[in-house]
C-alpha cells in the first residue's frame, strides 16, 4: 500500500507488505486493546487490495480512534486518505506519525512525496533530509531530495544530493538526467553533457538525455554534433493522411473531429503543469472506442508511422534511429488555441516518435502570416539561467489535413496567433512497450 504520488519513479516506494509485516510484529510482541482490532486490520487491507481506497479508509479510521497514537495506523490512513482526495488531512496524518515516531522512515518518505506533490518544497525538503539520515545507505531518498531541491531552485544543492544517490548506486536508473538537467540550471555545460552521456550509456535512446545532450552541446558551441543530434531536416517528416473509413473526404473527417474535441469532458482551460497558454487540451484520448474519428486518426497515423519507419531505417550511429522500439503504444491529445493562444518550447519525455495532425486552423494561419503565427517552430530549447546560446530553428506551417512527425525529443513549440477562429490539433506519442533492437 504506498501513496499514489506522481513523482520520479526512482523515490522511495515503500510496500503495504511492509504494514502486514508490523501487523503481524505487534499480534506478537504487542497486542492491541481489543482482539477485534486484528480484524480489522485484516479487513483493511482486504477492501485495499481490492480497490476499496474508501472503505479501506474508513477502517482505518475506527482502528485510530482506538489506537490513536500508533504511528503506522496512522501512516496508512493518511495513505488511504490522500488518495481518496484529501492531502490536507493527509499531511497532517503523516506529520502526527513522524512527531510519535521520529525514526518512521515510511511515514517520511510519503510525507516528502506528498508535499513534494502539493508544491511544498521546503516541507519535502525537510522530509527527504531526515530521511537520508535514517537510510544513508538507500539511493532513492538522496535523488528524492534531489528533485525537492531542484524544484525549489535550489540547484546546487541538488547536484550534490543527486552525486550522493549515485555514489550509492551508480546505474540508479533516471539520475544521470536528473543531475544534466541540474548541471545545466548552473551552466556547468560540460558536466552536463557527461552526465547526459551517462544516462544514455545506462539507457541508450533516453528521451529526456537526448534533449539534454542537445542543451549541453549548443552552449558548448559544438554546432556540427547538435544537427546531427537534432536532425530537423532529415527526422522531421510530413505526411498526408488517408481519409479514415465512413466520411467522405478529408473536410468533413476534420469537421467531425473537431468538434468531437471541442465535447470532450476531459477537455479543459490552461491545464496545470502543461506548455498551453490561452487554450484547452483534452486528457488521452487512446481509449476512447474501437469506433468514432479518434479510432479513424490512430489507424491513419499507423499507416504514417510505417512510412516514417521505412523511410528512417534502423542506423547504430545514431542514437536515436538506433533505438526503435518493437511495439508501443498511443497517447493521444487534442489542443484548442484560442485568441492569443500558443504552446512554449517543450519535449514528450514518454515517447519514442511525436506527432501533431491539424483538425482546424484559422485563415490567417492558413495563409501564412508574418511572423509565422500560429506556426510550429522546432529546435528552440529550453533556456537556463546562464543560457547564451542561439537557437537554431525551423518552422513548419500547419496544414489541415497533414500529420508531421518528429522525434520525441526534438524542443517545439506553437508560435501565438490572433484569430477568433480555434486551432486545432491532435498530438500524439508513440510510448514504447516493447523491447529496443540496436540493429
Amino acid at each position: 500500500m504506498v501513496a499514489n504520488l506522481p513523482l520520479a519513479q526512482e523515490c522511495v516506494q515503500w510496500k503495504w507488505s511492509r504494514y502486514l509485516e508490523r501487523m503481524e510484529e505487534l499480534s506478537v510482541s504487542e497486542p492491541p486493546p481489543e482482539n477485534g482490532l486484528n480484524g480489522l486490520f485484516d479487513s483493511a487491507v482486504e477492501y485495499f487490495e481490492a480497490g476499496d481506497v474508501s472503505a479501506a479508509r474508513d477502517v482505518l479510521e475506527r482502528l485510530i480512534a482506538e489506537v490513536p497514537d500508533d504511528p503506522q495506523i496512522l501512516n496508512y490512513l493518511a495513505v488511504t486518505t490522500h488518495q481518496t482526495g484529501d492531502p490536507s488531512r493527509a499531511r497532517e496524518l503523516f506529520e502526527r506519525a513522524v512527531r510519535i515516531e521520529p525514526d518512521f522512515a515510511e511515514a517520511w518518505s510519503n510525507l516528502g512525496s506528498l508535499t513534494h506533490e502539493m508544491g511544498e518544497f521546503d516541507r519535502a525538503i525537510k522530509a527527504f533530509s531526515r530521511l537520508c539520515k535514517l537510510t544513508p545507505n538507500e539511493p532513492g531518498p538522496f535523488i528524492c531530495l534531489g528533485h525537492a531541491l531542484q524544484a525549489n531552485q535550489q540547484c546546487s544543492q541538488a547536484v550534490s544530493a543527486y552525486k550522493s544517490g549515485l555514489s550509492l548506486s551508480p546505474n540508479h536508473p533516471d539520475a544521470w538526467s536528473n543531475l544534466s538537467r541540474a548541471l545545466l540550471s548552473e551552466g556547468r555545460w560540460q558536466e552536463a553533457l557527461d552526465a547526459a552521456d551517462r544516462e544514455l550509456a545506462l539507457q541508450p535512446g533516453h528521451t529526456g538525455a537526448m534533449a539534454l545532450k542537445s542543451v549541453a552541446l549548443m552552449e558548448l558551441g559544438r554546432g556540427e554534433e547538435w544537427s546531427q543530434l537534432v536532425d530537423l531536416s532529415g527526422l522531421l517528416q510530413v505526411f498526408e493522411i488517408s481519409v479514415p473509413g465512413g466520411h467522405a473526404d478529408i473536410v468533413e473527417f476534420n469537421r467531425t473531429l473537431s468538434t468531437y474535441c471541442k465535447n470532450h469532458p476531459s477537455l479543459v482551460f490552461n491545464p496545470k503543469n502543461n506548455t498551453t497558454e490561452l487554450g484547452l487540451q483534452t486528457a488521452n484520448m487512446a481509449n476512447d472506442g474501437e469506433s468514432g474519428p479518434i479510432a479513424g486518426l490512430i489507424g491513419a497515423i499507423g499507416i504514417c508511422v510505417e512510412g516514417y519507419i521505412e523511410a528512417h531505417p534502423i542506423s547504430p550511429a545514431h542514437p536515436f534511429l538506433s533505438q526503435r522500439p518493437e511495439d508501443w503504444t498511443f497517447d493521444i491529445w487534442a489542443t484548442v488555441l484560442g485568441d492569443g493562444g500558443h504552446q512554449s518550447s517543450h519535449i514528450h519525455r514518454d515517447g519514442w516518435l511525436s506527432g501533431v495532425y491539424y483538425a482546424q486552423l484559422p485563415d490567417s494561419v492558413s495563409a501564412g502570416t508574418p511572423g509565422h503565427a500560429g506556426w510550429i517552430e522546432f529546435g528552440r530549447q529550453q533556456v537556463y539561467p546562464k543560457s547564451q546560446s542561439r537557437p537554431r530553428v525551423q518552422v513548419f506551417q500547419p496544414v489541415e489535413g497533414k500529420l508531421l512527425l518528429f522525434p520525441s525529443y526534438f524542443y517545439h513549440r506553437t508560435l501565438p496567433f490572433n484569430s477568433e477562429t480555434q486551432r486545432i490539433s491532435i498530438a500524439f506519442d508513440l510510448v514504447p512497450t516493447g523491447a529496443v533492437p540496436t540493429g
